[in-house]
């Protein structure tokens, strides 16, 4: 493994864009990143996650880049944290998109043995976060 410098030099080589991408509990780690290094991240993906909207609006002030936020309309602890995250203001940089009856997990057709897996919510998320990778990678 290189070095922490040799790593942090390569990720941080002059107009490469980076994006946070997290699933389910790695939403809250991507946004976490995200904030930690502000400057690094050209965006955040957050696919089915909670957590972030309890983030303390002191640190999310430090937000520069644009959020895609996607879940399923069944997914009631992820749909809340997206409708939190925009009430209490954060939405200027904010994309959401909810599947219509897709619930926790829809993208994992080991979770709960399938029960959620939704295969066309799947496609759909697929094609929401390469247009939205490829938009932002576009924008300085």
């Amino acid at each position: 493994m290189a070095p922490a410098h040799a790593r942090e030099r390569n990720l941080k080589r002059p107009g490469r864009k980076l994006f946070a991408i997290g699933f389910s509990a790695g939403g809250v780690d991507a946004m976490n990143a995200t904030l930690t290094e502000p400057d690094l991240f050209s965006g955040t993906i957050i696919v089915y996650g909670g957590g972030y909207d309890k983030i303390k609006r002191s640190k999310l002030d430090k937000l520069k880049s644009p959020l895609l936020l996607i879940s399923g309309t069944e997914d009631k602890w992820a749909t809340d944290a997206a409708l939190n995250f925009l009430i209490n203001g954060q939405s200027k940089l904010t994309e959401i998109y909810f599947y219509p009856g897709a619930d926790h997990g829809y993208a994992q057709p080991l979770f709960l043995k399938g029960k959620n897996f939704n295969a066309e919510a799947t496609r759909l998320t697929w094609i929401l976060m390469e247009d939205f990778l490829s938009r932002k990678s576009k924008e300085n």
